[in-house]
């Protein structure tokens, strides 16, 4: 979860008060290119394979770590 807030603070500029678990990436203020940004940005922090990681508007952070449990 911490490198989760911290690329959506350092990154995209997102104020920690307005992250919370539940709000969806658009509702946190992230457009369509923004959430693939975010994307490519997860799997290189967490060594992920690249594609291994797909996102959409509607997740949430609860549902991206569900995500890459799975992964």
């Amino acid at each position: 979860m911490d490198i989760l807030i911290e690329l959506l603070t350092n990154t995209f500029g997102i104020d920690e008060s307005e992250i919370n678990r539940y709000k969806t990436l658009e509702d946190m203020g992230l457009d369509s290119i923004c959430i693939v940004e975010l994307q490519v940005e997860i799997e290189r922090k967490l060594s992920k394979k690249d594609g291994s990681l797909t996102l959409i508007n509607t997740d949430t952070l609860d549902s991206i770590l569900i995500k890459l449990d799975n992964i």
